[in-house]
């Protein structure tokens, strides 16, 4: 049963007995890492959410529920809503219980009794089936994208992924067009698999399905634009990261998600693209930075060794493992592998060509790798 606040339909509602006689009234948030946001992104969902219950409910609590088959991304959900203010907040993983120590940014409001519900409110269920509904959470991210981007984000294949779109324009929720043939676009441009836009209903209904109340604003979902083009190289590397991992390590890593221009509000630093999951029992952290050559190789250098140390610290307060990966130019490939010494026993960097998509170099813990070794 989901519950209403002014505009909000909040998933659920409980009166939690804490212990010791007292209970705390809270709204309850189930998401998964499997609903194509970044952990962060999510938590401004919440976090907007939040002054609506405290105007209405002022004792009220929040508890975040994350499905995931990891800790990662509910300790990063956690880490991103302990600043909330003015109204507690718990996370917790699914199907756990609510403790105490679960409010990580101040404690909740107390009561000695239980009290009656919020008003009742209809279940939202979405208009379109799974697959679709994904496409669609990728493109409220991406804002337009081709097929194959579309396809390596939402972990699809490309059949499935055109089978989806389509059914998507038949409901007019997206539009196509195809690429101007110019410039860089004009070797990435495929007649086959045209370029998809998210008309204003389909992006309504991909917020409605992440809890995104209407008339709330949410733009801290859309990544970031590189070049003025509808095709950029930059924009495509690192859209197919996912993919491109996928195929290149399907063998040897379990990989679950992974989101273009991922904002990590502690480290304030956005990678092109972070992909998550899991390699040799630890969970790891597959970071995406693309490089177009246009810096000197000397400035390029300076900039991904910052990011590298400013990542890898990161992931050792994470307590995961961090696969660096650079996909350039060629002529910047060797200069780099000089570049990136001392590597902690709990990272791995990996330059790759950035046209050659599933073919990325072996990963050796404390090492740099090409192609080319």
């Amino acid at each position: 049963m989901a519950y209403s606040v002014e505009k909000l339909v909040i998933p659920n509602w409980k009166n939690v007995d804490v212990g010791g006689g007292k209970y705390t009234h809270t709204f309850i948030f189930p998401i998964s890492s499997n609903d194509l946001l970044p952990p962060g992104d999510y938590c401004n969902v919440i976090e907007r959410c939040a002054p609506a219950i405290v105007r209405n409910h002022s004792t009220a609590s929040i508890w975040v529920q994350v499905d995931s088959p990891g800790l990662w991304y509910p300790l990063e959900v956690r880490r991103a809503l302990s600043h909330v203010k003015n109204i507690a907040v718990a996370v917790t993983r699914s199907g756990s219980d609510l403790r105490i120590s679960d409010f990580s940014n101040c404690m909740p409001y107390l009561s000695n009794s239980r009290i009656s519900p919020p008003p009742f409110a209809k279940n939202w269920v979405s208009p379109v089936k799974e697959n679709p509904l994904a496409c669609l959470r990728v493109l409220a991210r991406l804002g337009q994208g081709l097929t194959k981007e579309i396809a390596s984000l939402a972990d699809f294949c490309i059949r499935t992924t055109q089978d989806a779109l389509n059914s998507l324009e038949e409901r007019k929720l997206i539009s196509h067009v195809y690429p101007s043939r110019e410039g860089d676009a004009e070797e990435l441009y495929s007649e086959t698999y045209p370029y998809w836009i998210l008309k204003r209903s389909g992006l309504q209904l991909a917020l409605r399905s992440w809890g995104v109340a209407p008339g709330v604003r949410f733009s801290s979902r859309l990544e970031e634009q590189h070049g003025e083009g509808e095709v950029t190289r930059h924009k495509i590397s690192s859209r197919l990261w996912l993919a491109s991992l996928k195929k290149s390590y399907k063998e040897l890593a379990e990989v679950w998600a992974g989101w273009t221009e991922v904002n990590i509000p502690e480290m304030r630093l956005t990678p092109d693209a972070l992909a998550w999951g899991k390699m040799e029992g630890r969970e790891t952290l597959f970071w995406c930075e693309v490089e177009s050559g246009h810096l000197s190789t000397q400035e390029t250098a300076a900039k991904l060794l910052r990011r590298l140390k400013i990542a890898s610290r990161y992931a050792n307060q994470m307590e995961v493992k961090l696969v660096f990966g650079v996909l350039t130019v060629p002529w910047v490939q060797n200069a780099l592998k000089m570049v990136f010494l001392d590597l902690d026993s709990n990272v791995a960097v990996i330059v790759g060509d950035w046209t050659e998509f599933g073919r990325l170099p072996p990963i050796r813990w404390g090492q740099v790798r090409s192609l080319e070794d």
